[in-house]
């Protein structure tokens, strides 16, 4: 069975390609198809956001930015030697702000599927 680290790293590589592909298509639909007819109004982020399979993109795509920005920065903070002897307790930290992250932005989206149009 592979140790903690080799799945962390794992889940890293894979949240990576998320992010791209994740990212592509929320920038093509919503900010390059946008600006193509002008921007996007309140009213049509809303409407758009509303769309099941568009909330849900959204969230995966937050979930995985979420923990790859934080793995990402913790392991470069490990790789520097700056977090020697002090790791369970970042491990800690860096899952707490992950958590952070990701309950403010499914907050901000709930918040926008439930708000009136």
């Amino acid at each position: 069975m592979a140790d903690r680290s080799s799945i962390y790293w794992l889940f890293q590589a894979v949240t990576g390609i998320m992010t791209l592909v994740l990212g592509a298509i929320h920038l093509l639909r919503n900010h390059l198809s946008g600006s193509l007819s002008g921007l996007l109004t309140r009213k049509e982020v809303l409407t758009l956001i509303r769309r099941p399979g568009v909330a849900l993109l959204e969230a995966i795509f937050m979930v995985a930015i979420s923990y790859h920005a934080v793995y990402g920065v913790r392991s470069i903070l490990m790789d520097l030697g700056m977090l020697r002897g002090k790791e369970k307790v970042a491990n800690k930290v860096f899952a707490a702000i992950a958590v952070i992250m990701i309950a403010y932005g499914l907050g901000i989206l709930f918040y926008l599927l439930l708000t009136p149009s």
